[in-house]
């Protein structure tokens, strides 16, 4: 129960700001110097994250990551050409 609070307090900030970091990051389209695939998946993989599943849609990364630690499920998007986070939601 504990990990599942702990994981709540990690990713609900970002869920919360989500919104406002939509505004500042478009995904449209990959534009020169785009993140590659792999290169987002060894990146989240550093986050302390095991990818289930990743893709590309609307010029963003659709991620599907679980946390190593708890367990806990995330489905996360991200955007293409910086590879910051743009939304997060728990489970998925």
């Amino acid at each position: 129960m504990r990990k599942i609070f702990a994981l709540a307090a990690i990713v609900l900030p970002a869920v919360a700001v989500s919104p406002a970091l939509a505004d500042e990051h478009d995904c449209e389209g990959s534009r020169p110097g785009s993140i590659t695939l792999e290169a987002m998946r060894t990146k989240i993989g550093e986050l302390g994250y095991q990818v289930r599943r990743l893709d590309t849609d609307d010029g963003c990364f659709k991620a599907y990551i679980v946390d190593r630690e708890s367990g806990g499920a995330v489905k996360a998007t991200f955007s293409a050409t910086t590879g910051e986070l743009v939304r997060a939601r728990l489970g998925f």
